[in-house]
């Protein structure tokens, strides 16, 4: 097998954005229903996300210059961590590692990367949350790093991280 690799022109200097989100255990229409539910987008230039379905369930994928790599309210910011949560109780099924991945470039010089995990752990559903701010000259700086804890029963900080799971 031979791994061919195309380069992009002028990808440098596009400031787009990328987004993942899932697995869902659900299709397309009731995944667009339950984020029109909470408010969600997957972008600010409404974006549109594509579907692709993986042994672990429906992924979606979004790119854009208004893709931030997070939920997105309706005024193009980023949504309320109470909607999101709201939404991941509906969202992660039994047994999934359900992912909200991407990032977006602020500026020529730097790159935001951002990244939440979801699981259930014995009854609970438990969310880990990363942020951080990447230049071109290697400096990383953490915005954000949430320790596992539970959105469900707020005071138990769960121990049980689920294993790594990569999704196609």
């Amino acid at each position: 097998m031979v791994t061919i690799l195309e380069e992009v022109s002028n990808f440098a200097q596009y400031p787009d954005g990328r987004l993942r989100v899932g697995p869902f255990l659900t299709g397309p229409e009731e995944i667009a229903r339950l984020l029109a539910r909470y408010g969600l987008h997957l972008g600010a230039s409404n974006e549109r996300g594509v579907c692709s379905t993986t042994m672990l369930g429906v992924m979606i994928s979004c790119a854009g210059e208004g893709v931030k790599g997070y939920f997105l309210d309706e005024e193009g910011l980023e949504a309320p961590s109470s909607d999101v949560e709201d939404f991941l109780i509906e969202a992660v099924g039994p047994g999934t590692n359900f992912i909200i991945e991407g990032h977006h470039c602020p500026d020529q010089q730097s790159m935001v990367r951002s990244s939440m995990n979801a699981w259930q752990s014995e009854g609970d559903l438990v969310v880990s949350t990363q942020r951080a701010l990447f230049t071109r000259d290697g400096e990383r700086v953490t915005m954000l790093n949430q320790a596992p804890v539970s959105i469900t029963s707020p005071s138990i900080i769960a121990g049980n991280t689920p294993p790594l799971c990569l999704v196609g």
